[in-house]
């Protein structure tokens, strides 16, 4: 099941939470369970794993230079980053966990957004290049995984996935557009992803 999940933060008027709001505008693109994009299993939002994903959104927030930001704030959802930093990590909707696919590459998924029962909007791959460096993201660029600048340009990529960024696409299964969005957030984020190594 592959679902994309519009993340709406903000006054409202009824009286939602933004977990709430977040859980029922998901657009499930796969309803018939035919098993077309990533499946995620096993998700948590505890242990070490969850300790170094908050971490590295600490550090991004620290890092994010006004560019960066300013194209983080292109989404029609929401106009405030850091509101929504704050509501996904306090309300527990990033986390880790098992991402398979129908193919062999599923360790190659660094992070889904959506993409699965648990409740999550964003879940990082534990087997994938976020906690582990032998995988490389960043398309043409090779970003090896494991290291702060993976972190930071996963987190990206997935933040504009969640928020809808004007312009990013769906790239579930799709290569030629997972290219096109890393490019953006390398056009977009290169001062911020400079600052990491």
């Amino acid at each position: 099941m592959y679902m994309m999940w519009l993340l709406s933060f903000g006054g409202s008027g009824d009286g939602r939470s933004a977990r709430a709001r977040v859980l029922a505008l998901v657009d499930d693109l796969d309803m018939a369970g035919e098993g077309k994009g990533p499946i995620v299993k096993r998700a948590s939002t505890a242990g070490k794993r969850q300790e170094q994903i908050l971490q590295a959104i600490s550090d991004l927030k620290k890092e994010l230079d006004a560019g960066c930001k300013a194209w983080l704030e292109t989404s029609s959802s929401y106009k405030d980053f850091n509101a929504y930093l704050e509501s996904l990590t306090s309300q527990n909707l990033i986390g880790w966990g098992t991402i398979t696919t129908t193919n062999d590459d599923s360790n190659k998924i660094a992070a889904v957004t959506g993409s699965n029962p648990s409740g999550l909007a964003i879940v990082v791959q534990q087997n994938g290049a976020f906690f582990n460096s032998d995988y490389w993201v960043g398309s043409a660029t090779g970003i090896r995984g494991n290291s702060a600048k993976a972190r930071a340009f996963i987190l990206l990529h997935e933040f504009a996935h969640s928020a809808e960024v004007s312009g990013f696409e769906h790239d579930s299964g799709d290569v030629a557009a997972g290219q096109r969005n890393d490019a953006r957030v390398w056009a977009n984020c290169e001062a911020t992803l400079s600052r990491f190594k």
